[in-house]
């Protein structure tokens, strides 16, 4: 016999899997709770981030991106001819070079017929400062240097060693710049003037342009962020994963130029390395006390539909080599340090000049 369910209990079954149905997505997208292991708030003395005033210079920023992209070009229309008489800074040289250990040839310090700019170019191993001996050779001349390699060498093998150099001049040319007219702008782009040329590059370099300003706004609101903003300390445990974070990036290119941590980031940043982390750490601090005071959170779909785009913003073009590499709360931390900053740069007011 079959057994017939009136209507209200029809809406009673209904009802109730709703509400089964309505916890599920609650459970689903629910706030991840993010343990950043201190109270941001207890390092931060925070100001009136909200509103901060700003001044970035787009017609400098424009006139340089410009500049630089018509001296790229004019680069490639440059000619070089042989000349006579002793390097000189944006003569191209052309040279064959031989380094010796022990007495033993050096595969990696040897090269030949290596050409590189004067005051461009470095030099071709990292470190040795050698390009400096290149200035005032003639074409035909050896030159003998004994060189003790960095410490902190890429040649890892020889680090803290001397090695003596061979360099043999086979070329000194002097460079032949085109002069910036109209006749040299519509014979070599098809542009009838100057004027013309200049907006057309103007028109190429517009999105690099758009990034350069993008930037110099963020760098304006921040260090204006920074002066309202007080770092009064540091979580020990914070400072010392940034240390070793930055320490492994930064080491990586300093090394190659075959400088300290310390010279790079002094050549790079104006800061000592110390300085630099210091600084570093003290945005993140500064934006994580801001998410606390806003009670930003970052919901489960939150995250999972933002994580492709973090991913690709952090410069990760998978997914999973992005998770493999952070966990879910390093992660969550960095997308709530992300909300603040559009808090505080939502907010600023930025005159352009």
């Amino acid at each position: 016999m079959r057994k017939v369910v009136k209507g209200s209990c029809v809406r009673r079954i209904a009802a109730a899997a709703m509400a089964v149905s309505m916890l599920m997505v609650t459970a689903c997208n629910s706030k991840i709770k993010v343990d950043y292991g201190y109270n941001p708030t207890d390092y931060v003395e925070l100001g009136d981030y909200k509103g901060i005033t700003a001044d970035v210079d787009v017609t400098a920023i424009t006139n340089k991106v410009v500049e630089d992209k018509i001296s790229e070009q004019m680069d490639d229309q440059t000619t070089y001819t042989d000349v006579n008489r002793g390097a000189q800074k944006s003569d191209k040289v052309t040279f064959s070079y031989s380094g010796t250990s022990g007495g033993l040839a050096v595969d990696d310090f040897t090269g030949s017929d290596y050409s590189m700019v004067l005051g461009k170019d470095a030099f071709p191993v990292a470190g040795t400062e050698l390009a400096d001996e290149l200035y005032d050779m003639v074409a035909g001349q050896t030159k003998v240097i004994t060189v003790t390699m960095p410490d902190n060498s890429k040649y890892t093998d020889y680090a803290g060693k001397r090695v003596v150099f061979e360099l043999s001049m086979s070329y000194v040319q002097q460079p032949n710049v085109p002069m910036l007219t109209d006749a040299f702008v519509k014979d070599t782009f098809g542009l009838e003037t100057v004027d013309q040329y200049k907006e057309y590059v103007t028109n190429d370099v517009k999105s690099t342009i758009d990034n350069k300003v993008s930037e110099a706004k963020n760098e304006a609101i921040l260090t204006q962020l920074l002066d309202v903003c007080k770092v009064t300390g540091y979580p020990e445990e914070f400072l010392a994963e940034q240390t070793s974070k930055l320490e492994e990036s930064i080491s990586f290119y300093s090394t190659l130029q075959g400088k300290t941590n310390d010279e790079y980031c002094q050549n790079l940043y104006g800061k000592t390395f110390d300085e630099f982390v210091k600084a570093s750490a003290g945005q993140q601090l500064v934006y994580q006390a801001i998410a606390e005071n806003e009670g930003l959170n970052i919901t489960e779909y939150e995250y999972k539909d933002d994580l492709e785009q973090f991913a690709k913003d952090s410069g990760y073009s998978q997914v999973s080599t992005f998770t493999d590499k952070f966990d879910k709360n390093t992660i969550a931390k960095a997308m709530l340090v992300k909300k603040a900053q559009n808090v505080v740069m939502d907010s600023a007011v930025v005159n352009e000049k």
